[in-house]
């Protein structure tokens, strides 16, 4: 786990180190860094899917993309689409409980990378895409937003709010980009910044928030915040 954690840090530092005068982009600069953010989100991508070169003929590959299949597929078959739906899951209904709805975006974050990976039988599957941005637009709609107001509790954990959910929430954005309106960008990243608006915190909990404000800074296309994640990650390899 922190070999794993230190690689995607190291990876991360790497993209915004390559972009240390972004944190004043204005006017005339804004179609140029447009440009440059949408190459960090698809180099995150590509971090997340293996991209478009996947050697899906590869035996260890291949069974990978099978394991990450199933487990989407299920997720898919047993998630609640009805309009008039309380929970997208009956095993994690909870409002306000931060656990069911971390699992929850982990869930859509799978599936996301089902639909996002090549050689997946699900890759670009047009009504798994729908069902995924719709459950995403129901869950800012009623668990996940800009006013949630949590009260401590055993079901309601710091860690939720501010790293485990907003980190499933901006992968699966970047894994969805190109099925997403600007308005529902602007909306999930409204509550990730709710909950993460500064890297805070030390040790891997820093690192992660890093993460998070560095993510969400590509999605939003925000110089400013991919130079304070960029910062308060470096400190940690001091």
């Amino acid at each position: 786990m922190r070999r794993m954690l230190m690689k995607s840090c190291m990876i991360m530092l790497i993209l915004l180190l390559s972009v240390s005068g972004f944190g004043g982009i204005t006017g005339m600069d804004r179609a140029r860094a447009a440009d440059e953010f949408d190459g960090m989100r698809e180099h995150r991508k590509v971090m997340l899917t293996g991209g478009a070169s996947l050697n899906t003929a590869d035996t260890d590959i291949a069974a990978a993309i099978t394991r990450l299949t199933t487990e989407a597929n299920g997720y898919w078959q047993t998630m609640n689409t009805s309009p008039s739906r309380t929970y997208l899951w009956s095993d994690n209904p909870g409002i306000g409980n931060s656990i069911h709805i971390r699992v929850t975006y982990e869930r859509l974050y799978t599936m996301a990378l089902a639909y996002a990976t090549t050689g997946s039988v699900l890759y670009q599957d047009s009504q798994l895409g729908s069902d995924i941005v719709a459950a995403l637009d129901y869950m800012y709609a009623t668990r996940y937003h800009e006013a949630v107001t949590t009260t401590a509790s055993g079901t309601s954990n710091w860690w939720d709010w501010q790293i485990g959910i907003p980190m499933q929430l901006n992968d699966t954005a970047v894994l969805m980009y190109d099925s997403l309106s600007p308005a529902q960008i602007t909306n999930y990243m409204k509550a990730v910044e709710r909950f993460s608006p500064t890297v805070t915190l030390t040790g891997a909990n820093r690192s992660w928030k890093a993460i998070v404000v560095g993510v969400r800074g590509i999605l939003v296309k925000d110089g400013a915040k991919i130079a304070a994640a960029r910062d308060g990650l470096s400190s940690i390899f001091m």
